[in-house]
């Protein structure tokens, strides 16, 4: 009989956010391993099929809606969901073994007796921070093992008896194997990921305006740009948001891909993640052979090497990020190496190996 798993998550589909795309590659990873798996959301549509194709989804796994139509969830809407899946747990004839990325739905679920491993990857902030500090003082969440995205969040959430792991974002490598040999675009440089604040978008408007010869195409939601005041150069091209699957694809037509990071950039809701950051756009580059040029920042260091798999440079440094573009157009097959160690670290970060070391230290 297959083993079970059930993978709690607060993301309504469709959607264009990163924490879809964990949520959805994890749990295609553990049917790979010989999960049965369930993903229960506050909200997906009927006809899903477009969700596995959003993301590339070759192996399905179930999905439960508690909600008729999507809702913006609020705490009261968040408890209720989470006391809905303790429903859902309590008719069930098998044990399941359980992932959470809500906070919410990981204390309930202790407080009621279920073990289950939450995954966090940021701090928690508002009534859902007083929540896990009044049920922690009250040592009822001694059934939650712990996933970290960065070892920064774990002095918040343990205490002696939970078990953890650290666990950066991972990539599916089958994803990037494409068959069709593409002519890169011409001095011209790549960022695909959000337009929130501190995520880059500022420092890319300011770079190319420096690099007059070099072409910036930026590929994110458009939305968010209102956010963002800025003067159109005829040097940058701002694409809509595409689906992960295109990403692949995409990433084939160019040589440099940039992720300049600030010190301080923030999530949807305004939350600072700038200790906690693991960024699927940086697997996404690594994977895709990507000439990356990245923020010096501590989250990310133990991955992106300087002049090994990356070249990372002072964010500050605008004119030093100038002087590392003309040189690597100058000459890209002086920087062939970088690609091909980018390769080599991506494959260490597999969402199949994040899966094992999972199932391996915190399932019983």
């Amino acid at each position: 009989m297959k083993k079970k798993l059930l993978y709690i998550c607060e993301v309504q589909f469709p959607s264009t956010s990163a924490y879809a795309i964990h949520v959805t590659k994890m749990c295609e990873a553990f049917c790979n391993i010989g999960y049965q798996t369930t993903l229960i959301t506050p909200y997906i549509p009927e006809k899903n099929d477009k969700i596995y194709r959003s993301f590339n989804i070759k192996k399905k796994f179930k999905f439960i809606s508690i909600f008729k139509n999507s809702k913006k969830l609020n705490f009261i809407l968040k408890i209720y969901f989470s006391l809905k899946v303790v429903s859902f747990l309590k008719k069930q004839s098998l044990n399941y073994q359980i992932i959470s990325r809500s906070i919410l739905s990981s204390i309930i679920l202790s407080v009621f007796g279920y073990q289950n491993t939450l995954e966090v990857h940021h701090n928690v902030v508002g009534f859902t921070r007083l929540s896990f500090k009044f049920f922690k003082n009250l040592n009822f969440l001694k059934n939650i093992n712990y996933i970290f995205l960065n070892k920064s969040l774990k002095n918040n959430f343990l205490k002696k008896e939970n078990k953890y792991m650290i666990l950066d974002d991972a990539v599916c490598l089958e994803d990037f194997k494409i068959k069709k040999n593409i002519k890169k675009l011409k001095k011209t440089c790549v960022y695909i990921g959000s337009f929130y604040k501190g995520k880059g978008f500022e420092f890319i408007i300011n770079l190319a305006k420096i690099c007059e010869d070099i072409n910036f195409h930026l590929f994110g939601d458009k939305k968010f740009l209102n956010n963002n005041n800025y003067q159109k150069t005829k040097n940058i091209k701002i694409f809509h948001h595409i689906p992960y699957k295109k990403v692949p694809l995409i990433l084939n037509n160019y040589d440099v891909a940039l992720m300049p990071y600030s010190t301080n950039n923030y999530a949807r809701g305004g939350i600072d993640i700038s200790r906690s950051i693991s960024p699927l756009k940086m697997f996404d580059y690594l994977a895709g052979k990507k000439i990356i040029l990245a923020s010096d920042l501590k989250v990310y260091r133990h991955i992106l090497k300087h002049k090994y798999n990356s070249i990372v440079l002072d964010e500050k440094n605008i004119f030093l990020w100038k002087k590392y573009l003309l040189n690597i157009f100058k000459n890209l097959n002086k920087y062939s190496k970088l690609k091909n160690n980018a390769y080599k670290t991506a494959k260490k970060f597999t969402w199949k190996k994040r899966v094992q070391k999972i199932n391996k230290k915190l399932f019983i």
